[in-house]
Parts: C-alpha cells; sequence; structure tokens
C-alpha cells in the first residue's frame, strides 16, 4: 500500500537536472583555474624576458663585434672641417681624432656650455689642431641661416662638413615653432638647408667631402610620402620618425653627389652602429624604454661609433668614391626605397619648398 502512494525512484535514471555543486567546491574550481591563469601570466613573462635577454645579447654581439676602426693615417694639417653634433657624441669623437690630425674643427651644436667645456680639456692636451664651438639647433631653420651667413663672412675654406646631430623620435609628435615635426627639423631639414648654403664654400674648396649620418634605421622604412613629411595626415610614430629622417639623410646625400658630380665635392652616407646617447627613439613609453634596456646592453662607445666619420672625413680610399653608404668604414648596399634616383629628387624639391631654399646648379 505504501509502495503504491509513494513509488521508489530508481537511483540510476538521469531525469536531465543538474545539480549545483556545494559553494565550497564552487569556490575551489574557482581558486584552480585562478592559480592556472597567473601561472600562465608569469610563464609568458619569463619566456618573454628570456626572448628579450637573449635578442639583446645577438643586438650586443652583431653590434660590438663588428666594429671597423678607421686605419688611415692621413693628416689634415690646416683644413678646416665643421661638424654638426651633440655636445657629447660621435661628433665630439670624430672632432677630437681630427683635431690631433691637425684639423682647425668648428664643433656647431646646441649645448655650446658643456661643448666648451669638452673642447677645451681636448685642447688642453697636445694636438696640432683646435676645436673651436659655435652655436648652432639645427631644428631652427631660422638659427641655420644665421650660422650659414656668419660662416661665409668669417671663414675662408670649408674642407669637411660632417651633419652628425642627431635627435630620436619622441613619444608623441613635438612641433618647432616654424612649424616643423621636431625629428625631421632636426635630423634632416636643417641639414639639408646648411649644406645648400654651403655649397659654394664646398665647391670654392674643392676637394672636399661632406659626410651625411643616414644610420641603417633606414631600413625599417618601406614607403614615405614626400608631400607630408612632418606627419600632418600620416600617424605619427617616434621610430618612424626617426627612421624617415634617416631616409631622408640618405636620399639628400645621394642627390647631392649627383648635383655635385665632377665639382670636386665627394659626398657619403654612414651609419654609427647602436649609440647610446643617439638613440633611436626617446621617452617614457614602453617602447622606447624597452629600446633603451637593449641599448645599455648593446651600445658601442662613442669612439667606435665615430670611426665611420673620421674614416670617410680622412681617408684616401673613399677620395674620389661618391654617394654610397657605409657601415663599419665599409661600403654597403642600401635599400631600394634609397636607390631610388627619382624618388630623391622628388624629396629634394619638397625639402626646397620646406626650407625655402630654391638650389642652383651655378651657386
Amino acid at each position: 500500500m505504501d509502495n503504491q502512494r509513494f513509488p521508489v525512484v530508481n537511483e540510476n535514471v538521469d531525469f536531465g537536472v543538474p545539480f549545483l555543486p556545494f559553494p565550497e567546491e564552487e569556490a575551489e574550481v574557482k581558486e584552480a583555474w585562478l592559480v592556472r591563469i597567473i601561472w600562465i601570466i608569469i610563464y609568458s613573462i619569463l619566456t618573454a624576458a628570456i626572448w628579450l635577454f637573449a635578442y639583446a645579447l645577438y643586438l650586443r654581439y652583431a653590434n660590438r663585434s663588428s666594429v671597423g676602426y678607421c686605419n688611415s693615417k692621413e693628416t689634415v694639417n690646416g683644413k678646416t672641417i665643421l661638424i654638426t653634433s651633440k655636445a657629447t657624441g660621435i661628433g665630439l669623437e670624430a672632432a677630437r681624432d681630427l683635431a690631433r690630425r691637425g684639423a682647425r674643427v668648428i664643433l656647431a651644436c646646441g649645448e655650446i656650455k658643456e661643448a666648451q667645456k669638452m673642447a677645451a680639456s681636448i685642447n688642453s692636451l697636445e694636438t696640432d689642431g683646435v676645436i673651436l664651438v659655435r652655436k648652432l639647433n639645427t631644428a631652427s631653420l631660422r638659427e641655420v641661416r644665421n650660422f650659414a651667413a656668419d660662416f661665409l663672412k668669417t671663414e675662408r675654406r670649408l674642407d669637411v662638413l660632417i651633419l652628425a646631430a642627431s635627435l630620436g623620435g619622441s613619444d608623441t609628435k613635438i612641433m618647432t615653432d616654424e612649424g616643423l615635426e621636431l625629428t625631421m627639423a632636426t635630423n634632416h631639414f636643417g641639414h639639408f638647408l646648411l649644406v645648400n648654403l654651403l655649397i659654394g664654400m664646398l665647391k670654392s674648396s674643392s676637394p672636399s667631402r661632406v659626410v651625411v649620418l643616414a644610420s641603417s634605421a633606414h631600413s625599417l622604412l618601406t614607403s614615405f610620402n614626400p608631400k607630408d613629411l612632418i606627419f600632418k595626415t600620416i600617424p605619427y610614430g617616434g621610430l618612424k620618425a626617426y627612421a624617415q629622417s634617416m631616409a631622408c639623410n640618405l636620399l639628400m646625400a645621394n642627390n647631392l653627389a649627383h648635383l655635385l658630380e665632377g665639382s670636386g665635392v665627394i659626398v657619403n652616407s654612414m651609419c654609427p652602429g647602436m649609440i647610446k646617447n643617439q638613440p633611436y627613439i626617446t621617452g617614457n613609453g614602453l617602447v622606447a624604454k624597452i629600446y633603451q634596456i637593449f641599448l645599455n646592453v648593446a651600445t658601442r662607445t662613442t669612439e667606435e661609433g665615430a670611426q665611420t666619420l673620421i674614416h670617410l672625413a680622412v681617408s684616401e680610399e673613399v677620395a674620389n668614391h661618391t654617394g654610397a653608404f657605409y657601415i663599419d668604414c665599409k661600403e654597403r648596399s642600401m635599400t631600394n626605397l634609397c636607390r631610388n634616383g627619382g624618388l630623391a629628387k622628388k624629396l629634394w624639391e619638397r625639402c626646397e619648398e620646406v626650407v625655402g631654399f630654391i638650389h642652383k646648379n651655378d651657386e
């Protein structure tokens, strides 16, 4: 009777009703998944750190083991050499070496007090030459014009022009008071205007030379728009800005070599390698900080970085060799972008418009 009123339920039958876990079991499941996720994150971070460290060591080997030294014993007694540079860096090291060889070196830089202090310490040593310091911020076209005008008034000749001032691309786009993007203004536009203003003196001083810092960072750029060199419509990036400025420098050097062919003025470009105080990018962003870690591990000394500058300024090996790109005192191939003569001409014409200078062949 009881069995009919209350039938026994078969415990093996699945009625499709899920049974919720006890609160303790649910907490254990969540904790297990949390622990697993934490371990995955830790593993990923460690893997990335090991990979980055290994890559930094590779960069150190590649950057330090391939250093080429200028073996030329040539002297440059009585020659005037103009170098745009920071107060410290490869420009100063090149000035030090060239002064030892007897040159009258004019170091043009923005940090004039620091540069004067460094020059005084070098001049106090027994050298056949001398280093003079003049103020020049290549980011300012107005300052470049004033500097060139004064140079042409006070100097009688210019045997070597070394364009080595550079600024890494910033985290955020910075514009000058003349409406130019700061990286391009410092690295390219100022140098473009300066070399054009001094072409006449370079010709009259021939045989003479122009050495342009172009950096292998130019290879990071596969294309750019000559009509927009200051990132008005194109998205800005610090590394992109630096790479573009270096590609523009190389194209400028190539076109200048073409324009001055047969004039006795030799024009070449170069890369110094990774140098701590001449970074590709600057700022406090994550990319800049990671790059700085690489740079601290892989960096060359400024003396090592200056060797190719010195080689191109004095070596007889390049006395008649123009329009080439050098790394570690050896000629290296350029990217297809920078070998493009048509692009070099378009860039040159666009830069003439930007800086307000029209090049004349009869200068």
